[in-house]
């Protein structure tokens, strides 16, 4: 890095190869930027009494200023959580919506195959009231020789 100052287009493969060949050409010098000197800080010629009372002054303007400020950001954040309560709650409403609508459907469902073994149960009490089904049901029929199938059929 001390020589790269130096570089040009001609000894720039070499420098790349090995920097630490290149001797440093004394005739190059760093430059260094001249600092600007730092400015006093400032001092109050008013008396002390004075000065008080500004500070005091300039305190109660920053607070009267920066609560208009956070009582109006606190206003806008108490709404934006309001809405998103309200959105929150129209999902949960929603969803139990839903639930009440898929409880009623599988209750529905039930209640129809229920009824339906209600039904197949009194067709079968139908059959096996009838002198010819009391005996095949039992496999009891004289008439029916071998297997005897619930309708009195082989």
């Amino acid at each position: 890095m001390r020589v790269i100052q130096q570089a040009n287009v001609d000894n720039f493969d070499a420098l790349l190869a090995n920097p630490s060949a290149i001797t440093k050409d004394p005739n190059l010098l760093t430059m260094t930027r001249k600092r600007n000197k730092t400015t006093p800080k400032g001092t109050l010629s008013y008396p002390s009494a004075v000065a008080q009372d500004l500070v005091h002054h300039l305190v109660h303007s920053f607070e009267v200023f920066y609560a208009a400020k956070a009582a109006a950001k606190d206003d806008s954040s108490k709404l934006k959580a309001a809405k998103r309560l309200a959105v929150a709650e129209n999902k949960a409403r929603e969803k139990l919506l839903l639930a009440a609508e898929k409880a009623a459907e599988r209750k529905r469902q039930a209640d129809e195959k229920q009824a339906a073994c209600k039904r197949a149960a009194k067709k079968a009490s139908q059959i096996l009231s009838t002198p010819k089904g009391q005996g095949t049901w039992l496999g009891q029929n004289p008439e029916v020789q071998g297997p005897v199938g619930w309708l009195g059929h082989n």
